[in-house]
């Protein structure tokens, strides 16, 4: 038996990221090692996540270091379907053997990026009402004729995951998933303040972020979302998000700790980062909190997580440790 001394340090489950590209877009290999969105078509329900996942990228090795042990991995934001996420633990050289969950939900994107990508092609949809009219000849076509995984999908056994910033394309997701009885969960939410009360009252899991893109695109320009956030927003369901590569991953404590300047209660931030994004990927059962039964998923701070100048010292998976700061 190996014995830690683990005194004057903090102590935290990992950190789980719900909605990112960590092993679909590879640390400096350009074009060759791009594989988030199969952008020949608009809808590609037959595209998964799980076989484009490299599991040695330098991503998960960043991931390691800042504490984040579980992900949530999805197709980009460039198709209006870019197939099936999945979520893996992050350790390990093969993704089979990391696997915590093999679908976790279809993968839907109604923004400016999923019309803009169909524009440059000069394939449809090109407008808003045609990426909806789209979705709804996919899903009219998959109650007759669909895959077994598009079936749990129109049962309501499998969610589809929206992108969505604006406060028009967040209505437009939740309409079209009541109006199919689809189980959904947003992602994006730049306009969050502005329908707030209409997303909570639909109590379905949600994902901020990343909030610290600063306006970089017409979806997300002046709109301070970290300034809105508090803890009867977030509750139960609300997580936080870097959408790795778009801010790296090793930034998701500075996203806590911003939350948290701008008045995101401090447990409740750690909770986004944790446990809610757990029950975002339906694995709060296995990862989120430190609780007898579930995995050995824990991190050691050499200070107060969230805290700019606090570093990792350990991250242990499943119990083995996975990252070591040299300093325990």
């Amino acid at each position: 038996m190996t014995v830690i001394d683990m005194k004057g340090k903090y102590v935290t489950p990992g950190f789980v990221e719900p909605h990112c590209q960590v092993g679909l877009n590879e640390h400096g290999s350009g074009i060759m090692g791009k594989d988030v969105d199969e952008s020949s078509e608009a809808v590609n329900l037959n595209c998964y996540a799980l076989d484009a996942i490299n599991m040695l990228e330098k991503g998960f090795e960043d991931f390691r270091a800042s504490g984040i042990t579980t992900a949530g991995i999805f197709p980009g934001n460039n198709n209006v379907i870019g197939g099936f996420g999945t979520v893996v633990k992050c350790c390990g050289s093969v993704v089979d053997q990391a696997v915590v969950k093999k679908n976790a939900g279809l993968k839907v994107s109604i923004s400016n990026l999923s019309k803009k990508d169909s524009n440059i092609k000069n394939n449809a949809p090109i407008t808003r009402m045609g990426i909806t009219a789209l979705l709804k000849q996919t899903i009219f076509s998959s109650i007759h004729d669909g895959t077994d995984d598009m079936k749990e999908v129109i049962e309501g056994k499998l969610p589809i995951v929206v992108y969505c910033q604006r406060h028009d394309d967040i209505m437009t997701a939740i309409r079209f998933s009541k109006e199919y009885n689809l189980d959904y969960k947003l992602v994006g939410l730049a306009d969050y303040q502005t329908v707030k009360t209409e997303i909570l009252k639909e109590d379905k899991s949600f994902v901020v972020g990343p909030i610290m893109r600063y306006g970089d695109s017409e979806e997300t320009r002046n709109r301070d979302v970290y300034t809105v956030l508090d803890e009867a927003d977030m509750g139960s369901l609300g997580s936080l998000t870097t959408e790795h590569p778009v801010i790296n991953g090793r930034y998701i404590g500075l996203q806590g700790g911003i939350a948290v300047q701008n008045g995101l209660d401090y447990y409740k931030a750690l909770e986004c980062l944790t446990i809610n994004p757990a029950r975002f990927l339906n694995i709060d059962d296995q990862v989120g909190s430190l609780e007898v039964g579930k995995d050995g998923d824990i991190v050691v701070w050499s200070g107060l997580p969230l805290e700019p100048l606090t570093k990792v010292e350990m991250t242990f998976i499943n119990g083995d440790i996975v990252f070591d700061g040299g300093v325990l």
